[in-house]
């Protein structure tokens, strides 16, 4: 006689071949990330300064992103993608973002994020970010105008989430990173080039407190992007970081309406040394948020990847139902004349 097994027994082996095609999706792909080459077309002539490139990828996706001073790294939903990929691990319904950004002199941040509906194995989602630079006049070295150009950086990813142990969760990201300057009207072709990363985060959440939240991420690891030539490559902005949550106001009140976190995150490995971060979120009724994040000022001069949202950061979000919209700014900006706001428009279904 054959043993009996129960539905959990039987569901087992699909949840275990499930977690394993997710991830062997993101690892077959990330060979050309890790071993490959950026392709570039060496007819095309521009000057590169060696060093770190494509800042546009330690951006933070999302309006409570900044408004947290990007502390997140502990923290749970779509947002979270370009900072950890194993946030969307315990989410329990699919999302669909978008998020908007205005910077000076004309530049623009939109993204897109897709979170599938959660399955038994894990969570896949789908992001993709435009980094525009704007239009602007090429001149020769005699000052003489030969042509217009824009600058735009593209980035497509594609990310695998589940849980690995009862409090544990990881998550895999792997995307392509492109970035095209053409040139309309010039003798030369203008520039391209593209390269690959990988961003790997874990996400552990205690059984003894139910209230905290503990993360650690790596990201942007990946091979330089090349324009010209191997010598001229230029490096990924690779980061990692960890931090944690804590929901706070249940020490205080049992009110179930008013729910109140702490977050702190240390970032480490670019050019200003250790960026420490913290932040703040009261929610009432889970319909309205009010949000506040401090983060660091550090050396960087470069405005984009380094000190963009440094300071006191500020934001609120509204929910109705299954539609959100958020709105963060920073108060104080210290390379650029204007603080940009961040928007941010969502819906779960």
């Amino acid at each position: 006689m054959r043993p009996s097994h129960s539905e959990p027994d039987r569901a087992k082996p699909r949840v275990f071949r499930g977690r394993c095609l997710g991830i062997a999706l993101l690892v077959a792909l990330a060979p050309a990330s890790l071993a490959g080459q950026a392709t570039t077309d060496t007819t095309r002539t521009i000057s590169v300064t060696k060093g770190e490139c494509c800042l546009s990828l330690v951006m933070p996706l999302g309006a409570r992103a900044v408004a947290l001073g990007r502390t997140v790294v502990a923290d749970s939903g779509g947002e979270v993608l370009l900072s950890n990929p194993a946030g969307i691990a315990g989410l329990r319904r699919a999302q669909l973002e978008f998020y908007f950004r205005q910077l000076p002199s004309d530049t623009k941040f939109l993204g897109l994020a897709f979170v599938a509906p959660p399955r038994r194995y894990g969570t896949f989602a789908l992001t993709y970010t435009l980094f525009d630079l704007g239009t602007f006049t090429k001149t020769n070295k005699f000052g003489e105008d030969i042509g217009t150009t824009y600058s735009q950086m593209h980035v497509l990813g594609a990310t695998f989430a589940t849980r690995i142990a009862s409090q544990l969760t990881a998550g895999l990201t792997y995307k392509v990173f492109a970035w095209i300057t053409p040139c309309g009207g010039c003798d030369t072709q203008g520039a391209s080039g593209t390269t690959q990363a990988v961003d790997l985060g874990v996400q552990y959440r205690p059984s003894w407190n139910r209230w905290a939240s503990l993360g650690g991420a790596l990201t942007n690891a990946g091979i330089p992007l090349q324009v010209v030539n191997f010598e001229q490559a230029d490096q990924l902005p690779t980061r990692g970081r960890v931090g944690a949550r804590y929901e706070v106001l249940h020490l205080f009140q049992r009110d179930s309406t008013l729910t109140g976190s702490l977050s702190a995150q240390l970032e480490l490995g670019g050019p200003p040394g250790p960026v420490p971060a913290v932040g703040a979120e009261v929610t009432v009724g889970d319909v309205v948020a009010l949000r506040a994040g401090w983060r660091s000022v550090g050396q960087s001069s470069n405005t984009y990847g380094g000190n963009l949202d440094a300071g006191l950061t500020l934001g609120v979000g509204l929910k109705y139902q299954k539609y959100s919209v958020s709105v963060a700014r920073a108060v104080q900006t210290q390379e650029l004349d204007t603080a940009p706001f961040q928007v941010t428009f969502g819906m779960s279904f």
